[in-house]
């Protein structure tokens, strides 16, 4: 795992996800400084499903491509998740696991 963040996933309503994601689901990542999109596997933390409108979601998130993040995260930095073009939560970066990635 690359790092832990907290999530916020839209209601149903907001635009997010119609039904429940599991441990596993892995959206796109994206964030507002870095032009690149990538997928992250979330792995929840104290649970196995997350519903829509979740706030608060603790998870484990791993990179699909690393590359374009090197030395350019830091706890506290916000970023979007989504599905194609539709952006499904918010998160932010409670921990970095992947010491490559810390903002230097």
């Amino acid at each position: 795992m690359d790092f832990l963040a907290e999530l916020d996933f839209y209601s149903t309503i907001e635009g997010g996800r119609c039904s429940i994601a599991y441990s596993g689901y892995r959206p796109h990542v994206k964030f507002d400084d870095i032009d690149f999109y990538t997928s992250g596997e979330q792995s929840y933390v104290t649970k196995t499903v997350v519903s829509p409108g979740e706030k608060g979601v603790m998870t484990r998130i791993h990179l699909l491509t690393k590359e374009p993040f090197l030395k350019k995260l830091y706890v506290g930095k916000k970023f979007t998740f989504g599905e194609g073009q539709r952006i499904v939560g918010t998160g932010e970066i409670v921990e970095i696991y992947n010491q490559d990635l810390i903002q230097s």
